[in-house]
């Protein structure tokens, strides 16, 4: 099994981006698992593993702008699904404009919701 090779294009390099689906799925396992043992402090889990997350997602997005225009593509391979014979299904990030806006505004808002939750419970 392959895991987190880069094909990366002239001028775009994805930062770390299995992080962005990767973190907060972290995060929400380790609470499932842990989270009454580790009391107050799962709020600031779960804060920083999305708010990470939106951070990467940022990162990825301003080094986006600075590629030029015919390079603002990039795909990821994460790690290969199936590999049978001649058949071969991948989980790969495809990297562009309109998906790194839609990374920033769902774990911008995601992180958000957070931290006012963490403040109205208590």
């Amino acid at each position: 099994m392959v895991i987190a090779q880069e094909q990366v294009v002239a001028g775009f390099d994805p930062v770390l981006a299995p992080l962005i689906i990767g973190l907060p799925l972290a995060g929400a396992v380790i609470l499932l698992l842990f989270g009454k043992r580790i009391g107050r402090l799962s709020g600031v889990l779960a804060c920083g593993t999305i708010g990470l997350a939106a951070v990467i997602g940022l990162l990825n997005f301003i080094a986006l702008l600075g590629a030029p225009e015919e390079s603002r593509t990039a795909t990821q391979h994460v790690f290969d699904f199936v590999s049978v014979g001649r058949l071969q299904t991948g989980v790969d990030l495809l990297l562009d404009p309109l998906s790194l806006v839609m990374v920033m505004v769902v774990t911008g808002v995601g992180a958000l919701i957070h931290i006012y939750s963490i403040g109205y419970m208590h």
